[in-house]
């Protein structure tokens, strides 16, 4: 696993399409409220565990300032890659046949005919 993690970091920077810098800056806020970054305890029963912290809000209202800028750049590596587009496109369609009898529901026969 840690072969493969070093291989796709070194896909990524040299193909210049980076997405684990933002990925960490939206995690480090949310490892700031309840103090855990994967995994969720701020939200309880009856309410939240604690108030926000002090500055999150301005800290956060920046980053997504910054974050936007990156926002175009990364859906055109992912929608527009060609690369991606022929590894993805096609993948995992069913009819709509197939999902009935499969006994999909939920999601998956979202814009399906009935």
């Amino acid at each position: 696993m840690a072969q493969e993690h070093a291989h796709s970091s070194a896909i990524e920077r040299l193909l210049n399409c980076e997405a684990f810098e933002e990925r960490e800056k939206l995690l480090e806020f949310y490892e700031r409220v309840p103090g855990a970054k994967m995994h969720a305890s701020f939200i309880r029963p009856g309410g939240v565990a604690q108030d926000l912290p002090l500055g999150l809000c301005r800290d956060i209202d920046s980053s997504t300032q910054q974050f936007s800028s990156r926002i175009d750049e990364l859906e055109e590596m992912s929608t527009g890659n060609r690369i991606w587009k022929q590894r993805l496109v096609d993948i995992g369609t069913v009819t709509t046949q197939q999902a009935k009898d499969w006994g999909f529901s939920g999601v998956m026969l979202r814009g399906r005919a009935t």
